[in-house]
């Protein structure tokens, strides 16, 4: 049976008269009539004309597509929401990183000729720009993690160095509220571990703050210790205001909130409820809490670690290292190692000025030389006209969100160029985005990325 489009009631006749002339005049003719509402449910009705004891009959279908039509429109608003979700991660996180970034830079170059008070003040500046970006990130979080593409982003880094940051952005605030904020760490913990330093931070800053926010008097406590199961476990002590029994269970729900008239605020809405969720990603279980009213509460969780080994030791007469190893250029949580880039042409490919002068700023102070340009139209320009003049770029740092042509698009053209000759010199293309999924992460390999940086 071919198929083909019927519309009915175009001819100046009823569609009755239509629908009537079709089934007749064709032997095992089949059409869909339509979708009909009836008591909330949408029902699909199809006819097929047959032959019923020698005389012709139609066959009428219905069909309940109520779930089919449910699953389709879920379906589509994911797609929406993930689509978002990678624009307003792009978006928010260019600006934050821009004033983390060139606090960094104020840090690292004016570091002493800042007076000790500003130099706080900047500090302080830096730590809550961070906070911002991880409240930011309790939102997206949470979002793909409804939306089933959330991951985990494992590295090294010191445990102790990350704590102290964390209890530093609170000791400002916790000092105007006369309330003593100290920390424990065992010795026991490795200086550097393996897991993911954003979630766990993200888990931190969470539950010291609720416990500030609900502690009006005597102290908070951070310690930081090796389980008997070899796991990380942090414990957030406080003597605030305590939560009744029968509401602990409710903490964890999504906006499920503790009304406090004491002290006139509502809190662990979303907060807790993302936090829980993040440890169980990071192979925790779940946050337990332990609390008494009017004496205090202990939040604590643990997740799996591994001790960090980082350092790698050649022998002055080996072979020539890896080219993953020589020289690196320092990129706030990121370190791109590549040989003899001193010596060599960097490009950068952004269309926001802020990160084109942060890049730029961090090239210079290495002593690296660079040309800019603001989309990837003019990155392949720059780069055919360097293959010209035998000058060709060896390292790229390409923005993957763009107008016009995006990073990952561009990095395809410049492969096909490589691979049909038309450049004699392949660069190593870094990816530079602020979204951090795995999808897009590893769109950024498929598409001839080596590397990628986080915004």
């Amino acid at each position: 049976m071919s198929e083909r489009q019927i519309y009915f009631g175009n001819r100046g006749t009823s569609v009755l008269e239509d629908i009537t002339e079709c089934f007749t005049n064709n032997e095992e003719f089949e059409a869909v009539l339509g979708l009909f509402k009836h008591n909330q449910l949408n029902l699909e009705v199809s006819a097929k004309s047959i032959t019923w004891e020698q005389t012709p009959a139609l066959l009428l279908n219905m069909r309940n597509v109520t779930n089919l039509i449910s699953l389709e429109k879920i379906s589509a608003e994911n797609r929406y929401k993930n689509a978002m979700l990678r624009t307003v991660s792009h978006e928010i996180r260019t600006p934050a990183n821009a004033i983390i970034s060139y606090v960094e830079e104020i840090l690292q170059e004016y570091q002493t000729q800042i007076p000790g008070e500003v130099k706080k003040f900047v500090e302080i500046i830096s730590t809550s720009s961070k906070h911002l970006l991880a409240l930011i990130s309790d939102i997206l979080d949470y979002s793909r993690i409804i939306a089933g593409v959330f991951s985990v982003q494992k590295d090294n880094f010191e445990f102790r160095k990350l704590l102290d940051d964390v209890v530093i952005l609170f000791e400002k605030q916790a000092g105007k509220k006369g309330i003593k904020l100290t920390k424990r760490i065992d010795k026991m913990i490795p200086k550097c571990i393996y897991t993911d330093p954003k979630r766990l931070t993200q888990v931190l800053i969470n539950l010291l703050g609720n416990s500030l926010k609900y502690t009006n008097k005597g102290s908070i406590e951070v310690c930081a210790f090796i389980n008997t199961k070899n796991f990380l476990e942090v414990l957030i002590k406080d003597s605030g205001i305590g939560i009744h029994e029968n509401k602990i269970r409710d903490l964890f729900q999504l906006f499920g909130q503790v009304h406090s008239p004491q002290l006139g605020i509502e809190g662990c809405g979303l907060g807790l409820n993302i936090s829980n969720l993040l440890v169980n990603h990071l192979g925790g279980g779940s946050i337990y809490v332990h609390s008494q009213i009017g004496k205090g509460s202990t939040f604590g969780f643990e997740i799996p670690m591994m001790e960090s080994y980082v350092e790698l030791e050649f022998e002055e007469d080996s072979a020539e290292p890896p080219l993953d190893i020589t020289n690196h250029i320092t990129v706030r949580n990121f370190e791109c190692f590549r040989k003899d880039i001193s010596e060599s042409d960097v490009l950068v490919v952004d269309d926001d000025n802020f990160s084109r002068d942060i890049i730029g700023s961090i090239l210079k102070r290495n002593g690296i030389s660079f040309k800019e340009v603001s989309n990837g139209n003019d990155a392949i320009k720059s780069v055919s006209e360097a293959e010209r003049k035998s000058k060709g770029f060896k390292v790229i740092v390409m923005d993957c969100c763009m107008p016009l042509m995006d990073g990952w698009q561009t990095c395809q053209k410049l492969m096909s160029l490589y691979n049909s000759r038309k450049i004699m010199k392949k660069p190593v293309i870094i990816g530079y985005t602020g979204n951090i999924s795995s999808q897009d992460v590893q769109r950024c390999y498929d598409c001839g990325m080596v590397l990628y940086l986080s915004k």
